[in-house]
């Protein structure tokens, strides 16, 4: 248990809780809360400490994930309007391949697959 209070001490100066406070009272804080948890409370305190941990770790990933795919979302939208306009303007295919290519630096086996799948749509 003393190890419980001792992290959890450490973990406010980490993250600047009370710092001062800590400072100055640490000892007398740490027999304060020595002599008043049980063990049962201080299990609970680690524990939501951790389900807090992970909320916020599992949260920050979620928004990782959800970018990467708005903008892989967003290139496919984008590479489907420039092939649409270009046909409906009457480009060559070969016109649409180097602006797929300088545009969204595809490859030309890339851009062609592209083409091929909007041309066949």
């Amino acid at each position: 248990m003393q190890t419980a209070i001792e992290e959890s001490i450490r973990e406010c100066r980490r993250e600047g809780i009370l710092t001062d406070f800590l400072q100055r009272n640490g000892g007398e804080i740490m027999s304060f809360l020595y002599d008043a948890l049980t063990r049962e409370e201080c299990e609970a305190i680690r524990e939501d400490d951790g389900y807090r941990r992970g909320k916020d770790e599992g949260l920050a990933e979620g928004q990782r994930l959800g970018l990467a795919k708005g903008q892989r979302l967003g290139r496919l939208e984008g590479i489907e309007a420039l092939i649409l306009d270009n046909l409906e303007e009457g480009k060559t295919t070969e016109q649409i391949l180097e602006k797929l290519m300088k545009r969204f630096q595809l490859s030309r086996r890339e851009a062609t697959a592209y083409l091929k799948k909007h041309r066949d749509a």
